[in-house]
């Protein structure tokens, strides 16, 4: 039962190889080994966008019990950038983070428009991790990860993750709370999201 596992919001949910075990309790789990892309500062956020976004992920961590959840919006290049988190510890240290097409879990689900999720993704060999996002993952005890997609009009608009403590294995009702969630947040976050807006590099 703990392989990382893809699957529909609605179904079984197949596995990845990686045993883990239910740990509802561990303290905190996305990663993903290939270059990083450069660092990138978030444009000015309407305001719309940031409280649906803050929103989305704080009710995510509330309804799955979990250490931290981040939402990642996809940009023109196909880069997802981190535009809201919610979790113990330095958000500054997340928003705005990028990762590469197909990248961490989040990058899997966007290019696979289904949810991913992973019991340990620092030990899952099928899920390169973004050096920034291993960083934080170790620094914050996360290491099992589920992501739901946003879909859009135009395709996968972005992905929805959760991450805790390694070995939590999700079951096929949080992996369909959490497509719901990300499923009802998806219109809004549509609208004002402007992935074609210039996102400057970091200094």
């Amino acid at each position: 039962m703990g392989e990382a596992g893809v699957g529909g919001a609605g179904g079984p949910v197949p596995r990845l190889p990686g045993g883990g075990r239910r740990h509802r309790h561990a303290r905190h789990g996305l990663s993903g080994a290939s270059p990083s892309p450069p660092e990138a500062s978030m444009p000015p956020q309407a305001p719309d966008l940031a409280a649906a976004a803050q929103r989305l992920v704080t009710e995510a961590r509330a309804r799955l019990a979990v250490g931290r959840a981040a939402l990642f919006l996809r940009r023109p290049d196909s880069t997802l950038v981190c535009v809201a988190t919610a979790g113990q510890g330095d958000e500054t240290a997340w928003v705005g983070q990028a990762l590469r097409a197909g990248v961490g879990v989040a990058g899997r689900t966007v290019a696979e428009g289904r949810p991913v999720w992973s019991p340990d993704l620092l030990a899952d060999p099928r899920i390169p991790v973004s050096p920034w996002l291993r960083e934080r993952l170790l620094a914050e005890g996360l290491r099992s990860v589920l992501a739901a997609p946003l879909p859009a009009a135009a395709g996968t608009l972005g992905a929805l993750g959760v991450l805790d403590g390694a070995g939590r294995a999700y079951t096929e009702v949080e992996t369909r709370l959490l497509a719901d969630l990300a499923r009802a947040a998806a219109p809004a976050i549509e609208a004002a999201w402007p992935p074609s807006g210039p996102v400057p590099d970091r200094p």
